[in-house]
């Protein structure tokens, strides 16, 4: 592969805007404390009224595995 068609991948996918409001904070489902915390500052900057959580389970296990680890331990 070529850098230039590496770089346009990487443009598209990793797309790194402001936040604008919107109508809710979309939470998809991982172990990462990361994601709900910035929804949680998002919300608490009036970026969206609702914040609506996704995911939880794992296909693999069936379960909720847990956090892997803590933002604050980074």
């Amino acid at each position: 592969m070529t850098d230039q068609i590496v770089n346009d991948i990487t443009g598209f996918i990793f797309v790194a805007d402001e936040p604008q409001k919107a109508d809710a904070i979309l939470m998809p489902g991982s172990s990462d404390p990361g994601i709900p915390e910035r929804a949680a500052e998002l919300y608490a900057q009036g970026f969206a009224p609702v914040l609506i959580p996704s995911g939880g389970v794992s296909f693999k296990t069936g379960k909720f595995n847990g956090v892997k680890r803590k933002k604050r331990d980074l």
